[in-house]
């Protein structure tokens, strides 16, 4: 289950170090957990024998916890789906709701090809591109309000690790078993039809679980 995501993702993690995320707090815990300090080496080769072993042995248990997460989130195609290194120079980009806190920091990102499709397919009208954006990534109206796009730029000579896959469709009002509650738009009822579609999804996504301060608004 993720097998074919979670061993090169952890063999990856494992055996390299990511420069650009050594602020990243959750990387620098990582990394503590395996007896690296700072100041940190450029290179896992510069790492001590114990250190190395160490290291992988915790990239192997964070590997096993991401399959857990992507399986959880039941959101990506899993047959396609397969770790990535991501180098710069690149800009990836986010939808997210500018009223929720730290929204615009969280896993789901998408590529700089699928921004220009929104400008060919939606035209220029913000609110337009948004809603196209929305039901190529699908998410759900219930998931985020998606009325803002954050930027990642990462610089030449960064690299980071993700996950890339596409996103399976979901239904335009998501409601699971396990949701105590989900507020309903005013006109759900009255467009019951419309709520009850489906958004189609299948978008390349980027699910990038540690990120490096790179991230800003964009529109």
């Amino acid at each position: 289950m993720w097998h074919q995501v979670t061993v090169p993702f952890g063999r990856l993690l494992g055996e390299h170090l990511y420069p650009a995320l050594f602020a990243n707090p959750d990387y620098q815990k990582f990394l503590d957990s395996a007896g690296v300090h700072p100041p940190y080496p450029a290179t896992a080769a510069d790492l001590t024998v114990l250190q190395q072993k160490a290291l992988s042995q915790n990239a192997e248990m964070r590997a096993h916890l991401l399959g857990l997460e992507l399986e959880g989130l039941r959101a990506l195609e899993r047959a396609k789906a397969k770790a990535v290194e991501l180098v710069g120079p690149l800009r990836l980009y986010r939808l997210y709701n500018s009223k929720a806190p730290k929204s615009e920091f969280r896993f789901f990102w998408f590529t700089e090809q699928l921004l220009r499709d929104s400008l060919q397919k939606a035209g220029t009208r913000k609110k337009d591109r948004l809603e196209w954006l929305r039901g190529q990534l699908a998410v759900a109206y219930n998931w985020s309000t998606c009325d803002r796009i954050a930027k990642l730029n990462l610089k030449k000579g960064d690299t980071i690790l993700g996950v890339e896959a596409t996103g399976l469709p979901v239904r335009k009002i998501q409601i699971a078993p396990k949701d105590a509650s989900v507020t309903l738009p005013k006109d759900y009822w009255k467009n019951l039809d419309d709520y009850s579609a489906q958004f189609p999804g299948g978008a390349r996504q980027l699910f990038l679980f540690l990120l490096p301060d790179r991230v800003e608004p964009f529109c």
